[in-house]
């Protein structure tokens, strides 16, 4: 009796900590507000994951706004996880730095004074401050999408600021498309859409020649442009659309490729750009950038004998790379950055499709994913991979089309598509209201033969 009569309590010091009230005999709401907690360095928001008081989950790092697992709400010195309705798993520290969540502490408990649950920071107004575990002696820091308790409290991937978020407010998705076209004489230049006004900008040119091949991926605010020039050399090119700066063109520093580059694709999660290229000798080669770290881990040869390849990286922290290969079968191979681990190569999507080019996308852990047929046709399919499955291909409208690329944000997949005029093309695909929109001109019009596109926060 007295254990349940210290939850209760517990129970409700934490809903009066968050704004809920609970009524004797009456379950406590879901739509419970709290604070979302964002990294300075990544702009993800710890998330936890709901089980018994007895489970131990560790915390990582997500889109803020994704996921009801993201709220917490301090109350006497602890951090407990209050999405989804749960009020009874608190942020942990275990001995050797791991930082998850478990049953919250109460008085008469072992270890009942909060030694590894206890929690010190500056501000709860939205000012960056440290985490900083009173039992551990360490701070919170991001890591790769995960977190861990570390000494120190320096550091941009160390500083956290507190959000309010009611269950149902996300913070808003930027609505700015990045795109990106390869001219038919090699050079680039760079578009802003803003699908919220309706608007587009006019053409940059981007300072680029000798260009056969581009992708592009997003890290907060900053665009990172890659391309191949004709030598089969890869370039880098940074937009800061925080603070409107962009540098020149540099050799990322992935170090070089056993062989020239044929073919690239850029995803990102938080602040790390995942790049895969496929080389002269048909290979398959990856390399992380830490841009928090400010560092790559250079190349590693997954073999194959691939054409074309695209990535993207869903909420999960999972990177979905998909790779055409030399019978024109699309194959996908999954890294899965939480796990620390690979799967092997498979058929992607329901059933084999051969294509000529391809694009991915995603929507929380929901993966587009369009091919070109060799006869020009255009195909979709979507990948769910919380239930783990592919809804088939289906036949979409247009015809003669060469290359494709494709950016979601807001549940909205904008595919670009070169046609046989080599004239840029765009078609969008609403998932809120479960309609496409027609084939039009991409941006004010422009000619290309391929043509890449991301958003930015």
């Amino acid at each position: 009796m007295q254990k349940i009569s210290r939850l209760l309590a517990f129970i409700s010091a934490v809903a009066l900590a968050v704004g809920v009230t609970v009524a004797a005999g009456t379950p406590a709401s879901a739509a419970v507000g709290g604070y979302q907690i964002q990294n300075k360095a990544t702009g993800l928001c710890l998330t936890g994951t709901v089980d018994t008081p007895s489970a131990i989950h560790p915390v990582y790092e997500a889109p803020c706004g994704t996921k009801p697992t993201q709220h917490w709400a301090n109350i006497t010195n602890m951090l407990a996880l209050v999405g989804a309705g749960t009020y009874s798993l608190c942020l942990t520290v275990g001995n050797y730095g791991d930082v998850y969540t478990t049953g919250c502490k109460a008085e008469g408990d072992t270890g009942w004074n909060y030694t590894d649950q206890g929690w010190k920071y500056a501000s709860l107004r939205g000012d960056y401050t440290s985490l900083y575990n009173t039992g551990k002696g360490c701070y919170v820091q991001a890591i790769s999408g995960q977190s861990a308790c570390m000494p120190g409290w320096t550091g941009d991937s160390k500083q956290f600021r507190f959000m309010e978020a009611p269950v149902g407010s996300p913070p808003p998705v930027p609505n700015t498309v990045r795109l990106v076209d390869l001219r038919p004489d090699g050079r680039l230049q760079n578009a802003e859409g803003d699908f919220s006004a309706g608007k587009w900008s006019s053409w940059s040119d981007m300072g680029a020649y000798g260009v056969r091949e581009v992708t592009s991926a997003a890290t907060g605010s900053v665009n990172r442009i890659f391309a191949i020039t004709d030598d089969g050399q890869i370039y880098e090119k940074d937009g800061d659309y925080g603070n409107g700066q962009w540098s020149g063109w540099f050799h990322p520093a992935t170090g070089d490729l056993p062989t020239s580059a044929v073919a690239i694709s850029a995803s990102s999660f938080g602040n790390v750009v995942h790049l895969v290229a496929v080389g002269a000798n048909g290979h398959l080669y990856n390399s992380d950038g830490d841009f928090t770290a400010g560092r790559w881990n250079g190349w590693t040869d997954h073999g194959g004998n691939f054409k074309r390849v695209a990535s993207a990286s869903t909420s999960t922290n999972v990177n979905h790379i998909f790779a055409i290969d030399s019978n024109n079968r699309i194959n996908e191979l999954d890294a899965d950055y939480a796990a620390g681990s690979w799967g092997s190569w498979s058929t992607a999507g329901s059933n084999a499709f051969t294509a000529q080019d391809i694009a991915a996308s995603a929507s929380g852990n929901i993966v587009h994913l369009s091919a070109i047929a060799p006869d020009g046709s255009w195909s979709n399919t979507d990948g769910d991979f919380n239930r783990g499955q592919w809804n088939g291909w289906t036949k979409m409208p247009g015809s003669g089309l060469k290359r494709i690329a494709s950016a979601a944000a807001n549940n909205v997949n904008h595919i670009f598509a070169v046609d046989g005029n080599n004239r840029l093309q765009e078609i969008d695909g609403d998932y809120n209201a479960g309609r496409w929109s027609s084939w039009n001109q991409a941006a004010t019009g422009a000619d290309s033969i391929g043509v890449t596109a991301a958003f930015t926060r």
